[in-house]
């Protein structure tokens, strides 16, 4: 497994492929949990960079309280706020950031 990661051309097709797979894998169990702990455990890792950028971007605009953001974010890597709540902060960040919101 470990040469088939590392044979892909960008982390965006090794990211492509671990959630074919995930995916491919839970379906015929319990789609939703699987999938939501999916998008957990990618956000902690593979998508870490990216949340972290965004994140920033939200810090830097001032629509929100910097020490509360990242309060909520810790509070998500340590497992004690759902992916949803953490994800719109990272959403909220990109927009921040495509929109360059000062």
């Amino acid at each position: 497994m470990c040469g088939l990661i590392g044979s892909l051309r960008s982390d965006s097709e090794t990211l492509a492929w671990g959630m074919r797979r995930s995916i491919s894998i839970c379906l015929p169990k319990r789609s939703t949990q699987c999938l939501a702990l999916l998008i957990a455990v990618l956000m902690r890792g593979q998508l870490l960079g990216l949340c972290r950028s965004r994140l920033e971007s939200l810090h830097q605009s001032g629509l929100l309280n910097p020490a509360w953001i990242s309060q909520q974010w810790q509070a998500f890597e340590a497992g004690q706020l759902s992916w949803p709540r953490a994800w719109s902060l990272v959403v909220l960040g990109e927009f921040v950031h495509r929109e360059r919101i000062p």
